[in-house]
């Protein structure tokens, strides 16, 4: 059974560092943080050093929305850094409610017609050797009983999501 830890971007952002350093220390193996840059400090620049004081640890945002973050950005993003520090990221993908709440813009629930969705590049770049696109699954994490999937369908919660 693998253990992670989720911690808010606070500052310092060197005593979140520090944190998941102990974590990796202590077994655990992944760090996730959330990704409100309206709340808390920017998550990608706080992994970058992450990734350099830990050697197996995968890091990545909990919940990343794709209201405040593009795809094109957020590909790019974790492409470099596992280029720079192997494949240890992982990305979470859901409404980003308090991101847009804060913002004062309107959570919107995914729709096939919305950015980021059918031929547009998803956060995890590479599968099998070609672009990742809409149509391959992705795993979509969702907090409430009936919320939209990345694909705008409703499913109860505890069903199968595509993956």
């Amino acid at each position: 059974m693998d253990f992670g830890l989720v911690l808010q971007t606070d500052p310092p952002a060197s005593r979140v560092v520090s944190l998941m350093k102990r974590a990796e220390r202590n077994g655990f193996r992944y760090g996730w943080t959330f990704d409100s840059a309206v709340l808390w400090q920017e998550p990608f620049v706080i992994y970058s050093q992450i990734l350099a004081n830990t050697q197996k640890l995968k890091v990545g945002p909990m919940v990343t929305n794709p209201g405040t973050r593009t795809w094109e950005v957020t590909a790019s993003t974790f492409a470099t850094l596992n280029d720079m520090f192997g494949n240890r990221t992982v990305c979470g993908i859901g409404r980003g409610d308090s991101a847009m709440r804060v913002a004062g813009r309107k959570t919107q629930h995914p729709r096939p017609d919305q950015r980021g969705h059918e031929g547009h590049p998803c956060p995890r770049p590479r599968r099998g050797g070609r672009p990742r696109r809409h149509q391959d699954p992705l795993p979509v994490g969702r907090g409430r009983r009936r919320t939209p999937g990345l694909d705008g369908r409703v499913r109860p919660q505890g069903a199968e999501d595509d993956r």
